[in-house]
């Protein structure tokens, strides 16, 4: 059993029997907060920058999509959340704030416009996705962020620089499509991306002996 199809095919043959459970979220830990104000241009990302893969991906929306946003939208602010060292991508003139690990996440992910999950690469555990969709901010990701999550269309998947930063831009300039956007996000994330649906697949496995004794 594993995470994701990018685990399965880095851990087993194409022989092997292998299901894939995708993470969840817990609706109890992201309560439905107030929309944040709407004369803000608040970009928010979270999780732990002592784990390299999400230092490179920080580094890599710092470098290659935030320039973009600033140029569009030069009041918008980046928000770093959670633990580790954020000084080499601090940088207050260009709006790019560092919080450190907060108190109450689900209040911080919700006091932005908009949250980013731009995950590049590593299997491990994708719990930042379906915890940014129940958040009920609208939410811009990677292809590898949302690999394996049912999406329906209910956030942007966005490949590359320009289709990210694209994406950011109409939500943050468009608040009403920004807090309607997360609305259904979070209703899809309640319905689809909980650990009861999360389980749903495995619970099913496991009651059919046949297929796991093979």
């Amino acid at each position: 059993i594993v995470c994701s199809m990018q685990e399965r095919a880095a851990l087993l043959d194409d022989e092997r029997t292998c299901l894939v459970v995708p993470q969840g979220a817990d609706p109890d830990e992201w309560p439905m907060q107030q929309p944040p104000r709407s004369d803000r241009c608040v970009v928010a990302s979270f999780g732990s920058l002592w784990y390299e893969p999400h230092r490179e991906s920080v580094a890599w929306f710092v470098q290659q999509v935030w320039p973009l946003v600033r140029a569009a939208v030069p009041t918008a602010e980046f928000r770093l959340l959670g633990p580790g060292d954020a000084t080499p991508f601090t940088d207050s003139a260009n709006g790019i704030v560092a919080l450190g690990k907060v108190c109450d996440l689900a209040a911080a992910v919700a006091d932005a416009n908009v949250v980013v999950v731009p995950t590049l690469a590593g299997p491990g555990s994708r719990v930042k996705f379906p915890e940014s969709v129940i958040s009920g901010r609208p939410v811009v990701a990677t292809p590898v962020a949302a690999e394996g999550f049912r999406t329906d269309g209910h956030c942007d998947v966005a490949e590359g620089p320009e289709q990210m930063s694209a994406a950011i831009i109409r939500l943050l300039r468009d608040p009403d499509l920004a807090d309607r956007q997360g609305r259904d996000a979070r209703a899809h994330a309640l319905e689809a991306l909980t650990w009861t649906s999360a389980a749903r697949d495995l619970c099913d496995y496991l009651a059919t002996p046949d297929r796991w004794r093979r």
